[in-house]
This record gives C-alpha cells, sequence and structure tokens, in this order.
C-alpha cells in the first residue's frame, strides 16, 4: 500500500465514525440548494460534506424527474439506491423499487467520493395541504 492509499483508508474510517457518531441522534434535515424540495438527513449531510458527497446526492435529486424514478411512487414509497465506486475512481449509480428489481443503473465517469459504497433510501412526501412533493434522503442506519 503507497501513502496515498495509507491516507485515504484513514480518511474513510474517520468519515464512517462521524457518520456513526450522527446516526439516529437527531431527525434534522438539510435542503439542498439547487432542489429546495429535497431533504437530506443529519448523518447523509455528514456523509456528503466529509465524504465529498454533494455531487451524489444532487444527482439523486436531479434524477427524481427521470420517469423510471418519476413513476417509481406508483409501485413502492421508497427507493433503494446504491453508488459503488471502483479501482479507476468510476463509479456505478443504480436504484431499485424493491430488492432486487432494478429501474436505474448509470455508470459515473469519475468521482472523488472517498467511500468504497453506500447505500441510500430515498422517500417520496406529498404535502397535505398544497399537493407539493419533498423527498427524503437517509442512509439505511437512520431508517
Amino acid at each position: 500500500m503507497t501513502n496515498k492509499d495509507d491516507e485515504l483508508f484513514g480518511k474513510r474510517l474517520k468519515l464512517r465514525d462521524e457518520i456513526c457518531e450522527s446516526c439516529g441522534k437527531s431527525k434534522y434535515y438539510y435542503r439542498l440548494p439547487k432542489y429546495p424540495n429535497f431533504l437530506i438527513s443529519k448523518a447523509t449531510y455528514n456523509m456528503a460534506k466529509h465524504g465529498r458527497g454533494f455531487q451524489l446526492m444532487n444527482k439523486i435529486a436531479a434524477l427524481q424527474t427521470h420517469p423510471m424514478i418519476k413513476n417509481h411512487s406508483k409501485f413502492s414509497p421508497i427507493q433503494f439506491w446504491d453508488f459503488h465506486v471502483h479501482e479507476d475512481r468510476s463509479a456505478t449509480l443504480s436504484c431499485e423499487r424493491k430488492v432486487g428489481e432494478l429501474c436505474y443503473q448509470e455508470k459515473i465517469h469519475r468521482t472523488d467520493f472517498l467511500l468504497g459504497e453506500v447505500s441510500l433510501y430515498c422517500t417520496e412526501v406529498e404535502e397535505r395541504e398544497n399537493g407539493e412533493v419533498f423527498y427524503t434522503l437517509i442512509l439505511p442506519s437512520v431508517y
């Protein structure tokens, strides 16, 4: 292992510790600036902030208008997202409607995301008063 590999491994361990510390401690949510109807939990925010994951959060938020994702709520109230970083720093982003039922997959050519992989849950909530739709992205341990 090179010094750069050791440094990356150390950052990953520190990030995982920080995420674990924030899991389940609060129900505070943060809005993504480009997507005000897209909320992320505190643990998800910490993962994005310290793991260079805001690009991933924005990608998932933007994909809520993709037909395979937008029509998702007709089939299941939750989306299961997986992001896997490969050795060449490319990645695969995928979404399942339910376990084993892939509804979206994309190859990302380059990522700076620090963790090797992450799973996220996205739920859709409709405001009753005005019919506005909000999305919440959380880590599985928060669910």
